[in-house]
């Protein structure tokens, strides 16, 4: 079956990998700076000290320009024949912090040798052997062996190793190639020690791209080697097809794989985020943009499926792919619990109405024990009156009781009276409109002494006290009473006394 044109466009998955994972120093004076004739450099120390190493060039007649800077050191292996026979030149130095066991770590140093030298025996390549241990000169773990040193030009050389040990002390020693044991010499330059992270790789999430395109798997860094789902091993791969594609990574630390499904198709995403949706105070909701393998974007910026809603609002996303974009919107409403008081009980004139109001609320339900259901009641006769009021998040019930009363019944107070046997105005007496069927009025004076009581409202206080006439004042009162078929009253006043 052929397979569908594709667009010279392509979507490029790139990984950008470091493999130096931190900027620590462990090296002291890597590059050998001192002062020649001044053994040895700076930071370091010999561990052979019949024959300590040079710092070069100038010494023995050695020319050969640093590597970088000014200077650099020299070591030496002798034969059989002379002073310090068959023994080579090491030096070493207490790192700045140890070497830490399992950890991966990469050795770095600039190396050459010197074919001129005032004693032409030691015209001969010799190695590096590098080594790290827990006390000074103690060589407890070979990190490196470099040589023979043959070429007489700065070279790099570089190894990795995994500390099967805390090392705190790193030694450089010169070591013969062969045996038997020979003179010569090796020039040391630049020397680093960097930590080293394992393989990092993330192909990122499954996605569904347009037959239009065609996508590059791209994970290249150097030391590193590749092995893809179909046995190449190259940094990149091209996709052209529907699939599961996977590679394993691998360096000297270890090795790490991902996987990722790529989907060709002509379809953009589509997204329903539901029905718009009722919850009560304190509820989340999670809502799930789920099209599966594409872009998402939300209304406050965030870029996940989901999205976990605990306010009222609108609420968008937008899902989008290579071959186009969906959006949808959600109304999200969050109600309390219902709260309700109809008030006191009360009581109105007969031939009135009332009317009750309920909280007008969004989503709420009423049910008044009149069968309404409506917001509001009118009433026009005495009675109970309940009104049940309802949402998704509870109900709740409230009574009231409304009396009527025959509001044309009075009391009236006389404010003054002149109690000086003119036959006019002389006592006090309350006026009623109406047969009173409960009566109690007590009259007290300045200091709160009661002066007067009666629960007839036919007998009149004539402004004295047990028979002794009271003096010009105010004094005042405190009446309850209750007419036939209406709720008990009370009222209070003051009466004016004059002589």
């Amino acid at each position: 079956m052929s397979q569908p044109n594709r667009k010279i466009s392509c979507l490029i998955i790139t990984l950008s990998l470091s493999l130096f994972e931190g900027m620590a120093q462990y090296i002291s004076n890597g590059s050998f700076a001192g002062v020649i004739g001044v053994n040895p450099p700076d930071g370091w120390r010999s561990c052979f000290l019949e024959s300590s190493s040079d710092i070069q060039p100038g010494v023995w007649g050695v020319t050969l320009p640093a590597y970088e800077g000014d200077t650099y050191m020299g070591l030496v292996c002798r034969g059989s024949g002379t002073i310090n026979e068959n023994s080579c030149e090491e030096i070493g130095q207490v790192i700045s912090q140890p070497l830490e066991v399992g950890v991966c770590y990469q050795i770095e140093v600039f190396l050459a040798y010197s074919d001129i030298h005032d004693f032409t025996f030691f015209l001969n390549p010799i190695n590096l052997r590098i080594s790290g241990g827990g006390t000074e000169c103690v060589d407890d773990m070979e990190l490196a062996n470099f040589g023979p040193v043959n070429h007489t030009d700065w070279q790099a050389y570089s190894a990795f190793f995994i500390p099967e040990m805390e090392l705190s002390y790193i030694s450089l020693e010169a070591i013969y190639s062969t045996l038997p044991e020979y003179f010569g010499n090796i020039m040391i330059d630049q020397l680093d020690i960097r930590e080293i992270s394992s393989p990092a790789l993330d192909l990122g999430p499954d996605r569904i791209v347009c037959n239009s395109e065609m996508v590059l798997l791209d994970v290249s860094q150097s030391n590193v080697t590749y092995l893809w789902q179909d046995g190449s091993t190259g940094s990149s791969l091209s996709i052209t097809d529907s699939g599961i594609y996977w590679v394993e990574m691998t360096n000297v630390c270890g090795s790490i794989s991902d996987t990722i499904e790529i989907i060709f198709s002509d379809a953009a995403p589509e997204i329903y985020l539901g029905i718009d949706t009722v919850l009560c105070d304190g509820d989340v909701l999670r809502l799930d943009a789920a099209a599966g393998n594409v872009d998402y974007l939300w209304q406050d910026s965030s870029d996940t499926q989901f999205l976990d809603v605990s306010q009222s609002g609108i609420y968008w996303v937008e899902v989008s792919n290579a071959c186009g974009s969906d959006v949808d919107s959600i109304i999200i409403a969050f109600l309390s619990p219902p709260f309700l008081d109809l008030g006191a009980d009360t009581i109105i004139c007969l031939g009135e109405s009332i009317t009750l109001y309920a909280p007008m609320e969004n989503e709420m339900s009423y049910l008044w024990s009149t069968g309404s259901e409506a917001p509001f009641l009118e009433i026009f006769t005495e009675g109970e009156c309940s009104l049940q009021m309802s949402n998704v998040c509870g109900s709740v019930t409230d009574t009231i009781s409304i009396q009527f009363e025959n509001c044309t019944c009075s009391l009236f107070f006389p404010n003054t009276f002149t109690p000086n046997q003119d036959q006019i105005n002389d006592s006090f007496i309350p006026l009623s409109s109406c047969f009173l069927q409960d009566f109690h009025l007590a009259i007290y004076n300045r200091w709160g002494e009661m002066v007067f009581e009666s629960y007839d409202a036919n007998i009149e206080w004539d402004g004295t006290m047990n028979g002794d006439h009271l003096s010009t004042g105010v004094y005042s009162f405190m009446c309850t009473y209750q007419f036939s078929s209406q709720q008990s009253k009370q009222t209070f006043g003051t009466i004016t006394l004059l002589r």
